[in-house]
Formats: C-alpha cells, structure tokens, sequence
C-alpha cells in the first residue's frame, strides 16, 4: 500500500517535461503560489489524515489525486497521450462486433477526400500529420475553388471530380476509403455510394438526417464488409479520454449525473449560414450540428442506452428554419442522469465546462486539456493539464489505425444511429419552441422533384464555406 504527499515548489520553477501531465493546487490559479508534486512514500510515514495541512497545502491525496490506470499504473502520467494517439487499445474500446470482418489494408491508405469545404481543412491537416500511413489521393466537391485551396494545402492533388459518382468509376481499385464532408442531406447517398464500390467510409456528423438512412447505411455497410467511422472529433479531447477511461475503471464509482456543453455566438444574418440557414440541407438546427459534439460526449461517457428524455429550445441570435439552442434532458437505463446545453446563440455559461461526470466516489469535470477531480468528501479538487491535442489530427490517426489493423473504430454507425436517435427525438420532444422564439423565421416553401445531385450543385455555388460559424 502507498500513500503520497506533497513537495511544495516554487510556481516559479520549470517543468522537467511541459508535455506530461502535471498536478496542480487548486488555489493556485488565483494565488500564483505553488506547484505541487506528487512523491510516493512507505505507508509507515503515511501523515495524519487531513483535509488541508493549515498552510493550504493537503497533507494526505491518496484520494483527492488523479487515480492512476489499473493496467499501468507506472505510466499513467505518459496513459492519456496513448489513448488519444491509440484509443483503440483502452479501456473505451467497443469490442469488436462478430459480425464485422473488416480486412485490413496494405501500406498507405489511399483516401478520396469528397467535400473540399471549410471543415476539410481540419481533416486535412491530419492526412499531413500522418502522412506515413495515409494519404488523400482524390478531390471532389462542386466548387473548383474549393478543391484547388484542399490541393493546395495537402502539396498538389492531381486528380479532381465535381460528382463522387464519377470518381468512384474512374478511380475504382486506385482508392480504399473516402473521407465524406458534405452538406448533411449528401451524407446518406454518398455513404451509401462509397459502401456500394467496397470503400472504407469517415464520414463528418450527423452520420445522416433521419432514422430510416441509417439502418439503410447499417444494411450496407454489413453487406460490403467495409469499415465505417464516425468522425466524432470531441472524443479525442484529452479530458474526454482521460474522464472516460476513469469511468470505466470504476474510480467515480456508479455514475449519477452527467453534462455535455457546447455553445458559442454564431453569425446573426441568414446568408453567413449558407446551407445550414435551410432545414432541407440542414436536417435541424443547431442540435444536428454544433450539437452533435456534446450529444456523443455525453451517450460515451454515460455507456447506457437512453431510457427517456425532455428537451426544449430556442431561437435567439441566429435567423435559421431550426433552433440555434437546445437543452436536453436524458434519462439512462442505468439509473443516470444527464444534460445537454448546445447553442449559437450565446457563449459557455460561466464557471462551467465542457463535460461534468458525477459519481458515489466523486466528480471529474474540465474542457479540452484541462481536468479537475474532485473526490467525495473533499472541498476543493485537484488540476490536472495535458498537453493540447489537436483532434482532427487524431481522428485521422485513429481512421487510418483501424483500416491497417482490420479493427473497429472507436465510434462506427451504432454509435452514428444512436445519437441521431437523440437529436431527432428531442426535437420532437421540444415541439412548439417557436412559438416563444426571440427570433422569428418565416419558413420558405419547400421545393420538391429536386435531385441530390441539382442540390449539390446549388448548395455548392451558394456556400463556398462549409466550415463551422
């Protein structure tokens, strides 16, 4: 048995490794007055218990500190970066499904990139990150402006479609995967398109817009025998790893309650939303999108199927047919209880963070690489820092793992189907928010008899930035 105390250092003395993960006091962000270090020592010279020594420092944190791993625990300050690289071979791990046999790929992944807008660059940047092990090897999108800036960016990419279709036939056995990061309403048809020629599939959120695609996209994906994965980003945040893995592990004991945050103002006129301004491209409003982010945070991090929920929403900054903020209530089957709030209306409330997880032993709270434990019993918690994390980088690492190794990723279309379930019933849930929205939208006349591909064309030349707002 081992006990631990702390050596009070200066704040002024310098990390032995900026990279690693560090234990911080908590009142030293508002005092500036130490560093503290963790040094483990004979459970013969365990101090008397205490809460806080009457300098302000904690004499004993067995319990206060970040609970190590059980499988290696020698190296758990180096455990958080080799989840995020590796998530695969941790404790948040799905297993493999039997039913999956998935073939690996030989060498480099050969990736068409389908979707050259603003959030491309993102995923991009993780094909140049790893580019040892995967590489884009094919450009497709409506706007040629758009795939000359992607080309640009990744150092030339010669070969360039305007209809995935066409580029599917030509290039045939010349592409393993497609990387699929299109306006919401393409999403289904080009899944269902890559899966048909046998591609490996990442597809940016939401997976499709309503329940019926994606047991279409399940269907298909089983029968070609293809990997699918969701780019679930946020699941690569340090503190969504590290909060997880400590959920698993059983250091919060059973699971109480549970939040998943992401707001921010986005644009207040309709034009700068481009095709997300339309609930036919769209498929919502801010919930499916934005949303989306915090909605799989909490189903992780919770690890139960969803019993029931109450969701309500507003409208109060951005002129689009959907909401641009959602409140969600979720009841688990494992007895838990959780929160959503999403919004472009306004920013992050406060004093609170990305995710907050409550259990029997304690709570673990923070936002990207930043985390605070706070043990029961305890009055102040513990910091925790790791070092950032870019998690477009990581995604594309974990994407081209799986395809090399013949392993499920971390997030597949179970998980896709599961919190499009969420979305979609919360907004059935939350009928009649509009009619209390501070802004009002006149819905337009839907069209009909249109086309998936006249629709690309026309969300193409109208929204040259697919990026976020």
């Amino acid at each position: 048995m081992m006990a631990y105390r702390l050596r009070m250092q200066p704040a002024v003395r310098p990390r032995a490794n900026p990279s690693a993960a560090t234990m911080v006091h908590p009142d030293e962000h508002r005092r500036g007055l130490c560093r503290c270090q963790v040094h483990s020592t004979a459970s013969s010279d365990r101090p008397a218990r205490g809460r806080r020594a009457s300098a302000g420092y904690y004499l004993h944190i067995k319990h206060r500190q970040f609970p190590e791993s059980k499988k290696n625990p020698e190296k758990s300050s180096q455990k958080i970066q080799a989840q995020v690289a590796s998530p695969g071979r941790g404790a948040t791990m799905p297993r493999l499904r039997k039913d999956m046999n998935m073939a690996a790929v030989q060498g480099v992944v050969r990736v068409a990139l389908v979707g050259c807008g603003g959030i491309s660059g993102g995923h991009v940047r993780g094909f140049l990150k790893h580019a040892e092990k995967i590489k884009v090897v094919a450009l497709c999108d409506v706007s040629a402006e758009n795939m000359n800036r992607r080309s640009d960016q990744l150092g030339g990419v010669s070969r360039q479609f305007a209809d995935w279709k066409e580029m599917l036939a030509q290039m045939g056995d010349q592409i393993d995967a497609v990387d699929l990061c299109l306006p919401h309403h393409l999403h289904a048809p080009a899944i269902l398109d890559a899966a048909a020629a046998g591609k490996h599939i990442l597809c940016e959120k939401p997976m499709c817009m309503t329940l019926a695609e994606a047991d279409q996209i399940a269907a298909a994906v089983k029968k070609a025998g293809v990997t699918y994965m969701s780019a679930h980003n946020q699941l690569f945040m340090p503190v969504v790893q590290e909060a997880k893995r400590m959920i698993d592990e059983g250091a919060l004991g059973k699971v109480f309650w549970l939040r998943s945050q992401d707001c921010f103002a986005g644009r207040n006129t309709r034009q700068g939303w481009g095709w997300r301004a339309d609930m036919k491209t769209q498929g919502g409003g801010e919930l499916i999108d934005t949303g989306y982010h915090p909605s799989y945070r909490l189903l992780h991090l919770a690890g139960s199927p969803v019993a029931d929920l109450r969701a309500t929403m507003g409208r109060f900054r951005c002129p689009i047919d959907g909401e641009d903020t959602a409140s969600v209530q979720v009841r688990f089957e494992s007895g838990a209880i959780g929160e959503i709030l999403t919004s472009w209306g306004f920013a992050l409330p406060w004093g609170t963070h990305h995710i907050h997880v409550i259990g029997e032993k304690g709570q673990v709270f923070g936002s990207g690489d930043t985390m605070y434990w706070l043990p029961t019993g305890f009055n102040e918690p513990s910091k925790r820092t790791f070092a950032p994390v870019d998690t477009f980088e990581a995604e594309i690492g974990h994407f081209a793992d799986c395809l090399r190794e013949g392993r499920r990723p971390i997030h597949s279309v179970e998980e896709g189907r599961a919190v499009l379930e969420l979305i979609l019933k919360s907004a059935v849930n939350a009928q009649g928010w509009q009619e209390t929205a501070v802004v009002k939208v006149q819905l337009p006349i839907q069209r009909t008899g249109e086309s998936a591909g006249k629709l690309a064309v026309d969300v193409g030349r109208a929204a040259q930035d697919d990026s976020p707002p």
